[in-house]
């Protein structure tokens, strides 16, 4: 095929361009992500229970949503969080290779077998069952930079004008706004007016609800009727009530006198919010946040672009004095990495052709590797579609490392071709001869032998510097050349001490590899990290609101930081809303701009938890995001103590308690803290039901007057402004700061008296918990944290394990969240060894096919500990760990230590085979082919190089793999190629004897038995 190639090179490049072309559209039309798509399918179920506490929604709504949802197909695992705010929130877990919109389809099945179990008011508000991740992708800020608008006019501004906006961007799955809630008409009654006037809550929600309507009147002169109608007029009624002057106008009573009393008369009405338990600021001005989640395996740069060019769009029609900043975009850390690693290309290509430049020592022998190393990598990216990759961090260090391997390749072959033209041979007939010599270790080239063939000419004398400079580099290289043939001479003849070598080269791979910690990924700058902020228990969110503004305060102040988004009254890592929690997202300034020590991540990261450790309101940590997007909310781990014995509360409380007592003692832990809140101070209130029932008093309306006092009583629906709001009854504020001021409300008996509400209940005060967590059934609590420094993820994760078995009872079980599931489902498959030993079977296989021999292999792969023994020591001095990079680092070795070792054994073979003595022929092999050798190395290492020195988005990962590599290559290339004839003299002279015995035998049992009997 090569000499097809070599007398037709125009078809060589004609194939080579049409490469290129393809592969350059292609690269066009791929998706572009920081990781394949390895995110898992999330399905979420949300609804919500009004004036519902976690106990009672856990057991009639997450508990029947549950048990219908267990078993459904190929669910990884299920949690429902269930908040004191009403809130029912489930997320399930589906695996990786699932269709997100067929596990959509199956949970909203099971979620309809459940429905019949559900509270009314609960099938009354809806059930939503949709695609969604747990951490939002973007945050969208609309703010007031003069404060114009206030937090409720920026949220419904979000609400009516961009959320459903953003929805329809392709990728975008849902929009959440934190900040102040939705637009509700709220009804604010005052206790003493209505004791005064006797009027219960009853009357005033069943006056709303009756006058408050949808009334339909039909049409006048619709068919049938009489003939002769002349026309036909439709009948409009009045309706829904819309402004505040409406509600007020709504008759309550109407007097013996002729008098009415009306809304007006006993409550302050207005356009207020729907709920008032959360706040939201950008850099400490009131702001609405759009939080938008991306749809289980949508394509995240191209949502993002999407939303980024719609919110262009909208501001074209933003009221004055209202702007909008993107508070976080965790696409840009995809974008800036790939940006980086394409630079990263481009000055590997370049040191490549250095290297190659000097060692070949002319202008067209370097041509040659610059023209193949672009077609091959712009051609790569033909194949890409057929098996649904996408550009992404993975697949562009493959590319990184690609380079080096085209190069040898085509080093190889120019270099047996210059060495054949001067021996006197013409171009075309070299580069033949040379495919021939090196279709072994070289398969597959089309362009390369075309081009030497073409280009390549007897080499001229340089003069000038570059002259000088060739001659003493070719003297240098002759006498190294001279020295490395004498020790390898002495090596072959001090063959034990050589293997003995190898063995403790071995050993010191299994040394080093033993004491790198182990782990999945590492923790990346991408830009941001994450606050949580937690206050003493049921501490008002105006506490909270005050602690946030000290922390907003020394974010302005921290180096590198140019956003901070708070979220006041939420916590992303429970997933609930609380007074005495907040949450920040603090989104850094670009890459290109944090030049300083001080604006580093690690840096700013530690500059943050050391002014929060001063924070004497509450408890507030930093940490990172997941490491990869869309699994779970937050990087270390996270780990679930589940209660598999259907206890109650404090027995899941006590354990956790002697659990964490325990795990903060173990030096692999640190930043362990728990989401679970049991002991929340609550108010009890205990109704009386002999003394209702006595007086005739409707239980109804006893727990409806409850619920208006305490949060707000749900009465219907009004529209405005093209959607529909909530219509809200609650008391005024001056009502409820105390529970005592229950008896200021009445209810009516069967006599028609009023009734106070302490008349026939009680006030307790009680603990319970903020929310449950209920982990595949089990209630459960949440425990975060990371690896202590110099301690891997896999060690922490073994400390939990080891923690758990030495102090929790067999009624206790443990599982684990998001990325740490991920983690935990990785080591429970395939091990890193095992793959590593089957790339080593492959290539043995590979080997023997080629070569059509079961011992030639050997003399290929006894090299490759000598490279991971130069893996391991490298990643071990530079304090890095041994995660999926340098596991790909170390299968890259695989192929790198044959290749280097197959130049020698090739030739070495070949030598062997004419006649030559065997040591005569492995020193030979080793001279003919150690510039080629050393050329590739040097190529291979200097193109890795960006990857050592990597910084920006995706630095850690870039320095792992380039340690790897780097580390493995010199070490193969300083010290495996002075072993390799070694093992080539040591393994035919032991397989050739056995051999030839075998041979020697074979003859002899054919001889005629004449012969025999006349000798």
């Amino acid at each position: 095929m090569s000499e097809f190639f070599v007398r037709r090179p125009i078809v060589a490049i004609v194939i080579a361009i049409l490469m290129t072309l393809v592969g350059g559209v292609c690269i066009l039309a791929l998706p572009i992500a920081q990781y394949p798509q390895i995110a898992p399918p999330e399905v979420q179920v949300r609804t919500h229970y009004t004036g519902a506490d976690a106990l009672t929604i856990e057991q009639s709504v997450a508990a029947p949503i549950e048990q219908q949802m267990s078993g459904v197909d190929n669910m990884n695992y299920m949690y429902s969080i269930n908040a004191n705010t009403g809130d029912m929130r489930m997320i399930v877990n589906f695996d990786v290779a699932t269709d997100a919109n067929v596990d959509q389809i199956l949970a909203q099945l099971r979620v309809s077998q459940a429905q019949s179990q559900l509270p009314q008011d609960v099938n009354n508000y809806g059930v939503t069952v949709q695609k969604a991740t747990t951490a939002p992708l973007m945050l969208i800020d609309l703010y007031s930079p003069k404060g114009t608008y206030d937090g409720i006019f920026l949220a419904n501004y979000g609400y009516i004008n961009l959320v459903d906006q953003l929805t329809r961007v392709p990728g975008i799955s849902n929009v959440q706004v934190f900040g102040a809630g939705q637009y509700a008409m709220r009804l604010w009654v005052k206790p003493d007016q209505l004791a005064k006037l006797g009027i219960t809550v009853p009357d005033i929600i069943s006056a709303v609800q009756k006058q408050n309507n949808v009334n339909p009147a039909g049409q006048v002169g619709s068919e049938p009727i009489p003939s002769g109608q002349k026309f036909t007029y439709t009948v409009r009624a009045q309706g829904r009530l819309q402004t505040p002057e409406e509600f007020g106008e709504i008759v309550v009573r109407a007097n013996p006198d002729g008098s009415f009393v009306r809304v007006k008369d006993i409550a302050r009405i207005d356009l207020g919010a729907q709920t008032y338990n959360l706040k939201g600021r950008l850099n400490g001005q009131p702001a609405a946040v759009l939080a938008c989640y991306q749809l289980p395996g949508s394509n995240a740069v191209k949502a993002a672009q999407g939303v980024r060019k719609l919110m262009a769009e909208a501001k074209q029609r933003f009221p004055a004095d209202m702007d909008y900043a993107v508070g976080l975009d965790q696409t840009l850390s995809v974008t800036e990495g790939l940006r980086d690693i394409v630079k990263t290309l481009f000055e590997a290509l370049a040191l490549v052709v250095i290297v190659v430049f000097v060692f070949l020592q002319g202008w067209r022998a370097t041509l040659i590797p610059l023209c193949a190393v672009p077609v091959s990598l712009v051609g790569t990216f033909v194949l890409f579609p057929l098996f649904g990759f996408s550009i992404n961090t993975l697949s562009l260090f493959g590319l990184v490392l690609a380079i080096g391997l085209v190069v040898d390749d085509a080093i190889v072959v120019v270099e047996a071709v210059e060495r054949h033209i001067e021996e006197g041979m013409a171009p075309r007939e070299a580069t033949i001869q040379a495919m021939r010599e090196v279709s072994g270790p070289v398969i597959g080239i089309a362009l390369v032998p075309a081009l030497s063939a073409l280009l390549l000419r007897p080499r001229k004398k340089a003069r000038g510097p570059l002259g000088w400079f060739y001659d003493r580099f070719n003297r240098v290289f002759g006498s190294a050349t001279h020295r490395y043939v004498n020790w390898s001479r002495l090596a072959i003849r001090k063959t034990f001490l050589s293997f003995a070598l190898l063995a403790v080269l071995a050993v010191g791979a299994g040394f080093f590899g033993a004491r790198l910690p182990s782990s999945f990924l590492p923790e990346e700058d991408q830009g941001y990290v994450f606050i949580q902020l937690q206050l003493p228990d049921a501490a008002s969110l105006e506490r909270t609101d005050q602690a946030c503004r000290k922390i907003e305060d020394f974010l302005s102040k921290t180096p590198g930081v140019q956003y901070t988004t708070s979220v006041i009254g939420f916590s992303l890592l429970s997933l609930a809303q609380n007074t005495y929690s907040a949450f920040f997202f603090v989104w850094f300034k670009p890459w290109s701009e944090r030049t300083k020590p001080e604006e580093k991540y690690q840096a700013i990261k530690a500059n943050i938890n050391k002014q929060l450790a001063g924070l004497s309101e509450g408890i507030g940590f930093a940490f990172p995001p997941p490491a990869i997007p869309g699994v779970g909310t937050s990087g270390g781990f996270a780990f679930i103590l589940e209660d598999r014995a259907g206890k109650d509360v404090s027995f899941l409380s006590q354990n956790l308690k002697t659990f964490l007592d325990a795990a903060r003692k173990r030096p692999e832990l640190s930043g362990l803290i728990t989401t679970f809140l049991p002991n929340v101070p609550q108010v009890f209130v205990k109704v009386d039901r002999d003394k209702v029932i006595k007086q005739g008093i409707d239980l109804t309306s006893v727990y409806q007057t409850l619920q208006t006092f305490m949060g707000g009583f749900f009465v219907n629906y009004f529209n405005r402004f093209g959607r529909t709001w909530q219509v809200y009854i609650e008391a005024e504020g001056d009502y409820r700061t105390d529970a005592k001021n229950v008896g200021q409300f009445f209810v009516r008996n069967a006599n028609g008296d009023s009734v106070p509400l302490d008349a026939i209940s009680t006030i307790e005060n009680i603990a319970g918990p903020e929310f449950t967590l209920r982990y595949n059934e089990y209630r459960s609590a949440q425990i975060n944290g990371a690896a202590a420094p110099g301690y891997s993820s896999l060690q922490a994760m073994n400390a939990l394990e080891e923690t758990f078995r030495q102090t929790m009872p067999k009624e206790m079980g443990y599982d684990y969240l998001g990325i740490s599931f991920q983690e935990k489902k990785a080591q429970q498959g395939v091990s890193p060894t095992v793959v590593f030993g089957m790339s080593l079977i492959f290539v043995f296989l590979i080997l023997a096919a080629l070569y059509e021999s079961w011992s030639l292999p050997f003399s290929v792969l006894l090299g490759t500990p000598v490279a991971v023994f130069g893996a391991f020591a490298t990643l071990w001095l530079r304090g890095m760990q041994n995660n999926i990079y340098a596991q790909i680092g170390l299968i890259m070795l695989i192929g790198l230590a044959a290749k280097n070792a197959i130049l020698i054994v090739e030739f070495a073979k070949d030598e062997y085979e004419k006649g030559k003595p065997l040591v005569d022929a492995a020193l030979e092999g080793a001279r003919l082919r150690l510039r080629p050798i050393l050329m590739t190395s040097f190529a291979f290492i200097f193109g890795c190089l960006p990857l050592w020195f990597a910084s920006g988005s995706g630095a850690v990962a870039r320095r792992v793999l380039g340690s790897t590599v780097i580390g493995g290559m010199i070490a193969a290339s300083a010290i495996a190629i002075f072993l390799i004839p070694v093992t080539f003299y040591v393994i035919e002279r032991l397989f050739a004897g056995r051999k030839a015995a075998a041979e020697t035998q074979k003859r002899e049992s054919t001889k005629s038995p004449a012969l025999v009997e006349h000798s």
